[in-house]
């Protein structure tokens, strides 16, 4: 059977949920997906410090816009207009 403390050991030496998924299953035969590890965190079922454990930590999420088809407009629209006579 899988324990608490052998998902809290494999984390507190910065293995992912997937990682240790993956070696569970090659240990012990038995499967269990990285999700419910996920989960198990998630709940709160497995004590882990997650801004300590977890591999990516404290890394800040770069949202990366669509840059195509944006036009700077701004005032220049104003700036340029042709002058009527």
């Amino acid at each position: 059977m899988i324990t608490k403390a052998y998902i809290e050991e494999k984390l507190s030496l910065k293995w992912s949920p997937r990682q240790i998924a993956s070696q569970i299953e090659k240990d012990t035969g038995h499967y269990i997906s990285y999700p419910t590890i996920y989960r198990y965190i998630r709940n709160g079922l497995v004590k882990v410090d997650v801004k300590r454990d977890m591999r990516q930590a404290g890394k800040k999420y770069n949202k990366s816009s669509e840059k195509r088809g944006k036009l700077d407009v701004g005032s220049r629209v104003i700036k340029y207009r042709l002058k009527k006579y």
